[in-house]
Order: structure tokens, then sequence, then C-alpha cells
């Protein structure tokens, strides 16, 4: 697993931010497959971690727009899906939120992702209050993912 991750942090450096490669990477059949894996929950956290920023950053890059964005939505929807839940760690969570509040910052956001709006929202009021009820040390551990579903929650409710 440790391999894959360092595979997932190596061609995520060749990409990143070169417009050419960023093009020709969205061409490959394998961009979709390679996401699909780093991503999966069954994979390490430390590829589900390097996979997401690689996925940020490719879809938040100035080279990206809304069509990339469609391009990669099976990803964006899996991410909305499946990171935004408790039984995901910290660190990917807060990623998770930060990814999805630059698509709407950017307009970059997917079909699937607008329709899915409600349910975000109902979400993020969920988990909001959840983490308010926080004490102590726990409190402060969340209190940054608090603070990006705050700044998310408002950044929804303008669009």
């Amino acid at each position: 697993m440790k391999m894959k991750a360092k595979i997932m942090q190596a061609i995520s450096a060749i990409v990143r931010n070169h417009e050419l490669a960023e093009q020709v990477f969205c061409k490959l059949d394998q961009a979709h497959a390679l996401f699909a894996e780093g991503l999966n929950k069954s994979s390490s956290q430390q590829l589900q971690s390097r996979t997401l920023f690689f996925l940020r950053a490719l879809l938040t890059s100035d080279a990206g727009d809304a069509k990339r964005s469609q391009l990669f939505e099976p990803a964006i929807s899996f991410v909305a899906e499946n990171y935004l839940g408790e039984s995901t760690p910290p660190d990917l969570r807060e990623s998770a939120v930060e990814f999805l509040e630059q698509l709407w910052e950017q307009n970059r956001v997917t079909t699937t992702l607008l329709e899915r709006k409600q349910a975000l929202v109902a979400f993020g009021v969920q988990r909001i209050s959840a983490l308010r009820l926080l004490e102590g040390e726990e409190k402060e551990f969340a209190a940054i993912e608090l603070e990006r579903w705050e700044s998310f929650l408002v950044l929804l409710a303008r669009s």
C-alpha cells in the first residue's frame, strides 16, 4: 500500500501545475481508474489523502474548468458521498469539505453535486451541530473542521 501512495504522489507531482501535463492526464483512460483506486475506502489513508490532494489540485488549478470537473464527476461524487462522514479520518474530512467549497467558489460544480446541494446543506447543519457539542480537547481538535463546514454552508446559501 505504501508503494501505491508513493506512486500517486509522484504522478501528482509530475502533472500538477503543468498545463500541458494536466491536459494529457485528463485524456488518459487510466485517469478515472487511478482516482477510483486511490479514493476507495479500502485503500490506505495515506493513499486516500494523496489522491484527494491530487484530485483537488487538478480540478481547481488555473487550467481547470467546469468541463474538467464534469469529466471527473464520479470521483467528485465519491468524495461527497464517502468522505464527509464521521467514519472518515478528520484530516480527510477537512480536505474533502475544503475541496467541495473550492469547487463551488470557482464555479466548477458538477450537475450531480448541484442536485445534492440540499443533502449537503442538511448534512452540514448536522455536522456543525455535532461539532459544536464537543468539549475540551475534542472541541479544539475539531475547530478547523467546524470552520470549514461553516464557511462551506455560507457559500452554499449564497449560491
